[in-house]
């Protein structure tokens, strides 16, 4: 009896009001992964989405349209022992299957992040990418667009996405960087690039966006509650 090959990853894909721009990353994803992911599609908008028809995909409606619960349940509905998280609007680099296979076939539990550039080329836009991928490198630091991925058992373990409003990728990132110095964790930085969408600068002013984002993030630091500063960042 031949036994059917079980995909290596689950891609999970958080989405609201997202069907048209989706379209072009599932058939990304599809094309580079094939039968080695199982891709999970999280869908909080307020009408089922047509794409649910694509039989290629496991679609869920999630009844929270907020991101960090959108991508929990999608773990705790996927079967392989690698998740990753992807946004709608985020390219994964060529290379992707091949290093995430590999990750995958290491030793031990892991999480790690891509090094990431945008869709633009804005010069300010360059070097905000830039940082953030020194702070990847250097401080395992990450954001959501970096493309986060895990071994199931490190993510079952730390309880998943902290499910707040807003900086579920911030708060993950330090509990991670905790976990890291007291267990045998691997982080692992893939520098090929995320390639990601700056539709969220373009749409209200770079500059005036960048410095929202570090007002948020402040605000945070200073124990703001995430669903007040997802109300301001919202608010746009």
């Amino acid at each position: 009896m031949k036994h059917e090959k079980k995909p290596f990853v689950s891609i999970i894909i958080p989405v609201h009001n997202e069907s048209l721009r989706l379209r072009g990353v599932l058939s990304h994803v599809s094309e580079m992964f094939g039968s080695d992911a199982e891709i999970i599609i999280v869908d909080a908008s307020p009408e089922s989405s047509v794409l649910k028809e694509n039989l290629s995909v496991k679609y869920i409606h999630s009844n929270k349209a907020i991101r960090s619960c959108q991508m929990n349940l999608g773990a705790e509905k996927s079967e392989a022992q690698m998740l990753l998280f992807l946004h709608a609007d985020t390219i994964l680099p060529e290379s992707a299957r091949d290093k995430l296979m590999n990750i995958s076939e290491g030793d031990g539990q892991y999480y790690g992040a891509f090094y990431k550039k945008f869709d633009s080329n804005n010069l300010f836009l360059k070097v905000i990418a830039f940082v953030n991928n020194l702070q990847l490198q250097y401080q395992a630091k990450f954001l959501g667009d970096n493309t986060f991925f895990a071994s199931r058992e490190l993510f079952n373990r730390i309880g998943g996405f902290p499910e707040i409003s807003l900086m579920e990728d911030v708060e993950l990132s330090h509990i991670l960087q905790k976990e890291k110095k007291r267990s045998q964790v691997r982080c692992v930085v893939i520098k090929n690039k995320v390639i990601t969408s700056a539709r969220k600068f373009t749409r209200n002013g770079i500059l005036k966006t960048f410095l929202l984002m570090q007002k948020i993030r402040l605000l945070y630091f200073f124990g703001v509650s995430p669903e007040k500063l997802r109300k301001m960042y919202y608010s746009r």
